[in-house]
């Protein structure tokens, strides 16, 4: 049983394998929201879209890594086509970066860098045209706590996806 509170309404989630994404695709259906869910995990994002499709709503899947510079574009332009629109975007997907800032190695600063700050700017620069002018629009940037403290040790998550990313 679901509420309408957001009937009408396109959601597009990133990272919704596990975690706080998959419970935010849950809960976006149980609100009445069609779901569109992206990650790297096909077998765990179809589990899913089952559970979104479990609640009355349609689920698309979109499988790849938000650090492919053209998944970002991809995922939008099927979410559209595919269920009809994009009202709300939720970008979530994050990795964390444990171990002093001396110990970091230049690929994983690249890692952590991609999936944390260029993914949320390549969704929101894809997504903002198709929710411009839509009633109940929305932007959703999910980010660490560490972002806001300081924590030793996890120095290269503490600058994870800046507030305002769009």
């Amino acid at each position: 049983m679901h509420d309408d509170e957001l009937s009408g309404r396109v959601a597009l989630v990133t990272g919704a394998s596990s975690g706080i994404g998959r419970e935010t695709a849950r809960q976006l259906a149980a609100r009445g929201a069609d779901v569109a869910v992206t990650g790297r995990r096909a077998d765990r994002l179809e589990v899913v879209a089952g559970e979104v499709r479990a609640a009355g709503r349609r689920a698309l899947v979109v499988v790849g890594d938000v650090r492919d510079p053209s998944h970002p574009a991809d995922a939008v332009r099927r979410t559209v086509e595919e269920l009809g629109g994009l009202t709300i975007l939720v970008n979530n997907a994050g990795v964390i970066g444990a171990g002093p800032v001396e110990a970091t190695s230049d690929d994983e600063w690249q890692r952590i860098m991609g999936v944390d700050v260029d993914a949320p700017f390549r969704f929101c620069r894809a997504a903002i045209p198709h929710l411009k002018g839509r009633p109940g629009a929305a932007i959703v940037n999910v980010s660490s706590v560490t972002g806001r403290r300081p924590y030793p040790n996890l120095a290269p998550t503490a600058s994870r996806r800046p507030r305002s990313t769009c």
